[in-house]
């Protein structure tokens, strides 16, 4: 993590405390464990997830700007990428997480009962309608 709090810092300006270390670390360990039930991605490794998940997510900050408090929705968020990576590092936005696919958004209930996800829930009306929308508060 220590590369992950490097980029934030160098290439952001955005200081990761330990707390938000600690929820990215508990993100990784649940995505490689559901990584094991079904293949939710094909990156495996400790520094791929860091380089290709986390920091890729990130990234996207260099070239916009989200206003803290703001509002962002994911679409297609898939394993929550890069909409809970954004929560993660910027915990005063209200995110909405859309994914049409089960399989691909069943990592987030999990992580969204973890409560230094910043007490997101999934919304039951969504699910009727055929699709998930987990408004993040």
């Amino acid at each position: 993590m220590h590369r992950l709090q490097e980029y934030a810092l160098s290439a952001l300006k955005l200081h990761l405390s330990a707390d938000q270390i600690n929820t990215f670390t508990a993100y990784e360990n649940e995505l490689m464990n559901w990584n094991e039930k079904m293949n939710l991605t094909a990156i495996r490794s400790h520094d791929e997830i860091i380089f290709k998940h986390f920091i890729d997510s990130l990234s996207c900050l260099e070239v916009m700007h989200i206003p803290t408090p703001g509002k962002v929705i994911d679409v297609g968020t898939g394993a929550g990428f890069p909409g809970l990576v954004l929560k993660i590092a910027l915990p005063s936005i209200r995110l909405v997480l859309v994914e049409s696919i089960g399989k691909k958004s069943s990592i987030l209930p999990a992580h969204c009962q973890n409560p230094s996800s910043g007490a997101c829930h999934r919304d039951p009306g969504q699910s009727r309608r055929g699709w998930g929308g987990y408004p993040i508060p």
